[in-house]
C-alpha cells in the first residue's frame, strides 16, 4: 500500500507544470492534457512499478492508478491550473519562533518541526494545502473529528490539518490576509460518482 501510494504521489504531483523549475513554489502552474498524464502515469509505473512484490500486484496497480487519473480529469475543471506548489518542504520551524501562539513553548524553544505537503493552492484570500490519502474514506470519517470528550486530541487527520496550518503560517510562504485550510481528497472512493471524494475545508 505504502509503495502504490508513493507511485500515485508521484504521478500527481507531475500533473502540474511551469517552464521553471520552481515545482515547490507558489506561481502560476498549467495543467498536463488528459492524454499528457495518463501517459506520463503509464512512465511512472513502468519505471516504478519493479517495487511491487508480483507481475499479478504491477499489473493491478497499475490499473488502479491509470483509474485515478481517468476519474481526477472526467470531473470538469477539477484538474486545472493556478497558484499552485507542488510536494512543498518547510523545514527548519523552530517552536519558539512560531508566530501568534498563546501557548508556553519555553521548554522548547529549539526543537524543529518540518513537514512536506502535496499542494499548496491559492484560490482568492484562500490559502488552501491539499492532501492526497490513498485510503479507504469511510474508515477515515473517525480521524477527522475535532477535539471530543471522548478524544480530547481530536482524529489523526484533524491534528495533521492543525499541523499544517502552523507549518504554512510560520513558513516564509505570504500568508498575510489569507485565510488557512486543509482539504482531503480520497482519491479512491467507489461510493463516490466520481471514484473521489473530498472532506470540508478545514481552518
Amino acid at each position: 500500500a505504502i509503495t502504490f501510494g508513493s507511485i500515485v504521489h508521484s504521478i500527481l504531483q507531475e500533473l502540474y507544470v511551469s517552464n521553471e523549475n520552481d515545482s515547490q513554489e507558489l506561481t502560476q502552474k498549467a495543467v498536463l492534457s488528459k492524454e499528457d498524464a495518463l501517459k506520463r502515469a503509464e512512465e511512472i509505473f513502468e519505471k516504478e512499478s519493479w517495487k511491487l512484490p508480483t507481475e499479478r500486484s504491477r499489473q493491478d496497480d497499475k490499473a488502479r492508478g491509470i483509474k485515478i487519473i481517468e476519474n481526477l480529469y472526467q470531473v470538469d475543471n477539477y484538474i486545472k491550473p493556478g497558484i499552485i506548489a507542488i510536494e512543498r518542504k518547510i523545514s527548519g520551524i523552530k517552536l519558539g519562533d512560531f508566530k501568534n501562539s498563546d501557548v508556553g513553548l519555553t521548554e522548547f524553544v529549539q526543537i524543529e518541526i518540518n513537514g512536506k505537503l502535496d499542494k499548496i493552492e491559492l484560490e482568492g484570500d484562500i490559502l488552501r494545502v491539499v492532501d492526497y490519502k490513498t485510503g479507504n474514506s469511510k474508515k477515515a470519517q473517525e480521524k477527522l473529528l475535532p477535539p471530543s470528550e471522548v478524544n480530547p486530541l481530536g482524529g489523526d487527520y484533524w491534528r495533521q490539518a492543525v499541523f499544517y496550518h502552523l507549518l504554512l503560517e510560520n513558513s516564509d510562504i505570504s500568508t498575510d490576509g489569507k485565510k488557512l485550510v486543509t482539504r482531503y481528497v480520497f482519491i479512491e472512493d467507489a461510493e463516490d460518482e466520481r471514484g473521489f471524494s473530498e472532506t470540508q475545508d478545514f481552518e
